[in-house]
């Protein structure tokens, strides 16, 4: 793979990580969080392991007062919303996100007074019933990793490269190959188990080399918008390579990723996603050895869904 490559994976990896949020247990019970963080992440910049305290009420200087600006997020109850303090006083961003619709309806607007922009999120953003309010500044240590985040986006923009779809669709050979050697051990596997007459865990993994055939019907026939929508194969993908970079990242950095869990979806949340980012930060240097650990997860998981 060329050098280009390893960072190419690397930052598309990142935006695929970076969907689910080690900031969400900040405001877990919003419908609107999700979709504001995802737009924050991939869109703001805002740092995967920003903190957040929770506050009583927004103090306009503590977070404009600041070399490299803060963060305030607000939760409604029809809503989400989070104002960024410009670094060097250079005014405020907002981000809100309505579910009135039923469907996250992001907005974004710059202002230069507090009070206008509170206003607006009153008044045009229609948020309602403020029900919690958090704050988080901005370190020199944070806005040199965003800033070398910046220029790697940079970088794939100048290749042509730009969303998660093209995860799939560049590095396809390696996806497939793993799908496919996955296949072979549950085949291996649900012979064995045939011969034993276990056939209740037979059937499930033939069930599961249904799933991956479905997969590989993915891989090879999507025409760009594999990320789109919510099949269940599309999914199993990017959640098994989800997967796999977080143990991957437990394997290697165990003390930054700390404890993993599963979700009720069946995702696996790391304590902490900086032994994941970390990773991904060697895989962008050409550390081949971390992207094969990563694949071979890929595979495992496919495999026993673990």
């Amino acid at each position: 793979m060329k050098p280009q490559s390893y960072t190419i994976f690397s930052t598309l990896c990142e935006n695929l990580m970076l969907e689910v949020s080690s900031v969400t247990g900040v405001m877990p019970k919003n419908p609107a969080v999700n979709e504001l963080l995802r737009i924050l992440h991939v869109e703001h910049m805002l740092p995967h392991d920003q903190k957040f305290e929770k506050i009583k009420t927004i103090t306009w200087k503590s977070i404009a007062d600041t070399e490299y600006g803060g963060w305030i997020l607000m939760e409604f109850s029809n809503g989400a919303a989070a104002i960024h303090a410009i670094r060097e006083r250079g005014g405020y961003e907002v981000i809100t996100v309505n579910t009135d619709s039923g469907e996250p309806v992001p907005s974004f607007e710059r202002f230069t007074s507090g009070t206008t922009l509170l206003n607006y999120i009153k008044t045009t953003a229609n948020l309602r019933q403020l029900q919690n309010i958090y704050s988080g500044l901005q370190s020199e240590e944070s806005v040199e990793r965003l800033e070398k985040r910046e220029r790697r986006r940079a970088e794939i923009l100048r290749s042509g490269t730009l969303d998660i779809n093209d995860l799939f669709k560049k590095f396809k050979p390696l996806w497939v190959k793993s799908v496919i050697a996955a296949q072979a051990d549950i085949k291996g596997m649900a012979a064995t188990m045939i011969q034993n007459n276990s056939f209740t865990k037979a059937s499930a993994k033939l069930g599961r080399l249904q799933d991956l055939n479905r997969v590989l019907d993915e891989l090879e026939d999507y025409g760009g918008n594999f990320s789109r929508g919510h099949s269940p194969a599309r999914e199993l993908l990017k959640n098994s390579v989800k997967a796999a970079i977080i143990l991957t990242a437990s394997h290697f950095y165990p003390e930054a990723t700390g404890e993993i869990t599963r979700r009720y979806s069946s995702e696996y949340q790391p304590e902490s996603r900086a032994g994941s980012y970390q990773v991904l930060h060697d895989i962008s240097n050409g550390d081949g050895k971390k992207l094969a650990t990563v694949l071979a997860f890929f595979r495992k998981v496919l495999v026993s869904g673990m």
